[in-house]
């Protein structure tokens, strides 16, 4: 994630939403159970500052085709604006767009 910002972002929440269930691969190489979503968390993202995760995913292969649905919601915290949340992509309706 990255704030362009110039002041801090806090209680940063990141959930990748999937339209597949898929699990993760742990450093160990133990399997996670399976599941839609995940979520990343992040207590401070500094001004001009970026924060990044890295995850190996197992899905079905014959399922690859409707990955192109994933989407995902960051919600955070800023001094001047307070609570807020945004999706990628974004929606047509959005008044981002």
């Amino acid at each position: 994630m990255d704030n362009p910002g110039g002041l801090p972002i806090d209680s940063v929440e990141a959930t990748v939403h999937l339209p597949v269930s898929v699990r993760r691969v742990r450093y160990s190489g133990r399997l996670g159970d399976p599941t839609l979503t995940l979520k990343l968390h992040a207590p401070v993202i500094g001004a001009h500052a970026d924060r990044r995760w890295k995850r190996r995913l197992i899905l079905p292969f014959e399922e690859r085709s409707k990955l192109r649905s994933i989407y995902a919601e960051v919600a955070f915290s800023s001094i001047t604006a307070g609570r807020r949340v945004n999706r990628w992509p974004r929606q047509a309706n959005s008044p981002d767009v």
